[in-house]
């Protein structure tokens, strides 16, 4: 399988973000999801929007090892910015059987 550069990963992530934004925001927060039994939209986007902040937690600190889902001293993961660009370094902690992933 061909390795997609960094930028684009970003680029999709940033695309796919926004579509989801767009299909939610004027939607019912109560509104079953077809293809996630027993969830509404309100449980589904916040299931989303807790792995973005988890995701960016990882980027931030440059974690090379799992980061437990309860990312600050509140037990909730920590607030966070788009700070992607400016924190690559040659490897992060990802899902699968090559951790930690080279990013070079």
């Amino acid at each position: 399988m061909p390795h997609l550069g960094d930028d684009r990963y970003d680029a999709e992530l940033r695309a796919e973000t926004a579509r989801f934004a767009a299909a939610v925001r004027d939607a019912d927060p109560a509104q079953p999801v077809p293809t996630c039994p027993a969830w509404t939209l309100v449980q589904l986007t916040a299931h989303v929007g807790f792995g973005h902040r988890w995701a960016a937690v990882i980027v931030e600190r440059r974690a090379t090892g799992p980061v437990p889902a309860s990312c600050d001293s509140t037990g909730s993961p920590a607030k966070t910015s788009s700070t992607w660009p400016a924190t690559r370094s040659p490897t992060r902690w990802s899902f699968g059987p090559a951790t930690p992933r080279s990013l070079a």
